[in-house]
Protein backbone atom coordinates (compact mmCIF):
# COMPACT_ATOMS: atom_id res chain seq x y z
CA UNK A 1 0.00 0.00 0.00
CA UNK A 2 3.02 2.25 -0.32
CA UNK A 3 1.87 3.52 -3.77
CA UNK A 4 -1.19 5.32 -2.39
CA UNK A 5 -1.04 9.05 -1.70
CA UNK A 6 -3.02 10.86 0.94
CA UNK A 7 -5.31 13.82 0.43
CA UNK A 8 -2.78 16.04 2.16
CA UNK A 9 -0.04 14.89 -0.22
CA UNK A 10 -2.31 15.54 -3.21
CA UNK A 11 -3.17 19.06 -1.97
CA UNK A 12 0.52 19.78 -1.31
CA UNK A 13 1.43 18.63 -4.83
CA UNK A 14 -1.38 20.75 -6.26
CA UNK A 15 -0.23 23.86 -4.38
CA UNK A 16 3.37 23.33 -5.56
CA UNK A 17 2.17 23.20 -9.16
CA UNK A 18 0.76 26.73 -8.81
CA UNK A 19 -2.83 25.62 -9.30
CA UNK A 20 -5.60 26.15 -6.81
CA UNK A 21 -8.05 23.63 -5.42
CA UNK A 22 -11.70 24.59 -5.67
CA UNK A 23 -14.18 22.31 -3.91
CA UNK A 24 -16.89 20.83 -6.08
CA UNK A 25 -19.56 22.34 -3.84
CA UNK A 26 -18.24 25.83 -4.67
CA UNK A 27 -18.40 25.07 -8.38
CA UNK A 28 -21.97 23.84 -8.06
CA UNK A 29 -22.92 26.98 -6.13
CA UNK A 30 -21.39 29.17 -8.85
CA UNK A 31 -23.29 27.28 -11.53
CA UNK A 32 -26.56 27.57 -9.59
CA UNK A 33 -26.07 31.33 -9.21
CA UNK A 34 -25.55 31.74 -12.95
CA UNK A 35 -28.55 29.58 -13.82
CA UNK A 36 -30.77 31.72 -11.58
CA UNK A 37 -29.54 34.92 -13.24
CA UNK A 38 -30.07 33.57 -16.75
CA UNK A 39 -33.55 32.38 -15.81
CA UNK A 40 -34.46 35.81 -14.48
CA UNK A 41 -33.16 37.59 -17.58
CA UNK A 42 -35.01 35.19 -19.87
CA UNK A 43 -38.24 35.64 -17.90
CA UNK A 44 -37.89 39.43 -18.17
CA UNK A 45 -37.22 39.09 -21.88
CA UNK A 46 -40.35 36.95 -22.37
CA UNK A 47 -42.45 39.48 -20.45
CA UNK A 48 -41.09 42.36 -22.50
CA UNK A 49 -41.73 40.47 -25.74
CA UNK A 50 -45.35 39.78 -24.81
CA UNK A 51 -45.80 43.46 -23.93
CA UNK A 52 -44.27 44.44 -27.26
CA UNK A 53 -46.58 42.06 -29.11
CA UNK A 54 -49.60 43.63 -27.42
CA UNK A 55 -48.34 47.10 -28.28
CA UNK A 56 -47.70 46.02 -31.86
CA UNK A 57 -51.25 44.70 -32.17
CA UNK A 58 -52.50 48.02 -30.80
CA UNK A 59 -50.38 49.88 -33.35
CA UNK A 60 -51.81 47.76 -36.17
CA UNK A 61 -55.34 48.39 -34.89
CA UNK A 62 -54.72 52.11 -34.67
CA UNK A 63 -53.14 52.21 -38.13
CA UNK A 64 -56.23 50.49 -39.53
CA UNK A 65 -58.39 53.00 -37.67
CA UNK A 66 -56.39 55.91 -39.12
CA UNK A 67 -56.76 54.54 -42.66
CA UNK A 68 -60.46 54.06 -42.11
CA UNK A 69 -60.77 57.59 -40.78
CA UNK A 70 -58.88 58.98 -43.77
CA UNK A 71 -61.23 57.16 -46.14
CA UNK A 72 -64.26 58.52 -44.35
CA UNK A 73 -62.74 62.00 -44.33
CA UNK A 74 -62.25 62.00 -48.06
CA UNK A 75 -65.67 60.53 -48.84
CA UNK A 76 -67.85 62.08 -46.18
CA UNK A 77 -65.73 64.87 -44.72
CA UNK A 78 -65.28 63.17 -41.30
CA UNK A 79 -64.36 65.46 -38.50
CA UNK A 80 -60.77 66.62 -38.29
CA UNK A 81 -60.87 66.25 -34.51
CA UNK A 82 -61.40 62.48 -34.73
CA UNK A 83 -58.53 62.12 -37.17
CA UNK A 84 -56.26 64.16 -34.90
CA UNK A 85 -57.28 62.03 -31.95
CA UNK A 86 -56.50 58.79 -33.80
CA UNK A 87 -53.22 60.21 -35.08
CA UNK A 88 -52.27 61.18 -31.54
CA UNK A 89 -53.17 57.67 -30.30
CA UNK A 90 -51.11 56.18 -33.11
CA UNK A 91 -48.16 58.39 -32.24
CA UNK A 92 -48.43 57.41 -28.56
CA UNK A 93 -48.72 53.73 -29.43
CA UNK A 94 -45.75 54.01 -31.78
CA UNK A 95 -43.72 55.74 -29.08
CA UNK A 96 -44.72 53.02 -26.61
CA UNK A 97 -43.78 50.34 -29.10
CA UNK A 98 -40.42 52.00 -29.74
CA UNK A 99 -39.73 52.13 -26.01
CA UNK A 100 -40.61 48.44 -25.66
CA UNK A 101 -38.49 47.52 -28.66
CA UNK A 102 -35.58 49.36 -27.05
CA UNK A 103 -36.22 47.58 -23.75
CA UNK A 104 -36.38 44.21 -25.51
CA UNK A 105 -33.11 44.93 -27.29
CA UNK A 106 -31.52 45.84 -23.94
CA UNK A 107 -32.77 42.62 -22.36
CA UNK A 108 -31.56 40.60 -25.33
CA UNK A 109 -28.14 42.20 -25.08
CA UNK A 110 -28.05 41.51 -21.34
CA UNK A 111 -29.08 37.89 -21.90
CA UNK A 112 -26.40 37.41 -24.56
CA UNK A 113 -23.83 39.16 -22.36
CA UNK A 114 -24.69 36.92 -19.39
CA UNK A 115 -24.37 33.77 -21.49
CA UNK A 116 -21.28 34.66 -23.49
CA UNK A 117 -19.57 37.53 -21.65
CA UNK A 118 -19.45 39.51 -24.91
CA UNK A 119 -18.88 43.13 -23.81
CA UNK A 120 -22.07 45.20 -23.78
CA UNK A 121 -20.32 47.90 -25.87
CA UNK A 122 -19.98 45.41 -28.75
CA UNK A 123 -23.66 44.43 -28.50
CA UNK A 124 -25.05 48.00 -28.34
CA UNK A 125 -24.66 48.64 -32.08
CA UNK A 126 -26.58 45.50 -33.09
CA UNK A 127 -30.04 45.63 -34.63
CA UNK A 128 -32.92 43.44 -33.44
CA UNK A 129 -32.40 41.20 -36.46
CA UNK A 130 -28.70 40.79 -35.63
CA UNK A 131 -29.51 40.06 -31.98
CA UNK A 132 -32.10 37.47 -33.06
CA UNK A 133 -29.54 35.80 -35.33
CA UNK A 134 -26.97 35.80 -32.52
CA UNK A 135 -29.47 34.30 -30.07
CA UNK A 136 -30.37 31.60 -32.57
CA UNK A 137 -26.70 30.82 -33.15
CA UNK A 138 -26.14 30.57 -29.40
CA UNK A 139 -29.05 28.14 -29.11
CA UNK A 140 -27.52 25.95 -31.81
CA UNK A 141 -24.00 25.98 -30.38
CA UNK A 142 -23.60 23.81 -27.33
CA UNK A 143 -20.64 24.16 -24.95
CA UNK A 144 -18.07 21.37 -24.75
CA UNK A 145 -18.89 18.60 -22.31
CA UNK A 146 -15.64 19.11 -20.39
CA UNK A 147 -17.07 22.02 -18.42
CA UNK A 148 -15.38 25.16 -17.19
CA UNK A 149 -11.82 25.12 -15.92
CA UNK A 150 -11.38 27.18 -12.75
CA UNK A 151 -7.77 26.27 -12.06
CA UNK A 152 -6.20 28.93 -14.27
CA UNK A 153 -5.63 26.39 -17.05
CA UNK A 154 -7.75 28.18 -19.62
CA UNK A 155 -11.24 27.93 -21.04
CA UNK A 156 -12.04 24.67 -22.87
CA UNK A 157 -13.48 24.76 -26.38
CA UNK A 158 -17.07 25.98 -26.24
CA UNK A 159 -16.60 27.40 -22.73
CA UNK A 160 -18.39 30.61 -21.95
CA UNK A 161 -16.56 32.12 -19.00
CA UNK A 162 -12.91 33.26 -19.12
CA UNK A 163 -10.75 31.81 -16.30
CA UNK A 164 -10.18 35.24 -14.74
CA UNK A 165 -13.91 35.53 -14.11
CA UNK A 166 -14.25 32.03 -12.64
CA UNK A 167 -13.20 33.00 -9.13
CA UNK A 168 -15.58 35.96 -9.17
CA UNK A 169 -18.46 33.72 -10.22
CA UNK A 170 -17.66 31.27 -7.44
CA UNK A 171 -17.68 34.08 -4.89
CA UNK A 172 -21.02 35.35 -6.24
CA UNK A 173 -22.44 31.85 -6.06
CA UNK A 174 -21.28 31.49 -2.47
CA UNK A 175 -22.80 34.84 -1.55
CA UNK A 176 -26.09 33.83 -3.19
CA UNK A 177 -26.05 30.57 -1.28
CA UNK A 178 -25.66 32.36 2.00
Amino acid sequence: MGDEITVEQALEALSKSGKKYVPESDLIAAKKGLEDRIGTVQADLATARSNADAQYQEVLRLQAAVKDAETKLSSSAASKEELDKLTKQLREATDGRDALVTQIAGLRMLSIHERTKIPMDELKGKTNEQLSALEEALRLVKPATGGQSFDGGGTPAGGTVPPAKGRTLIKEGLKARG
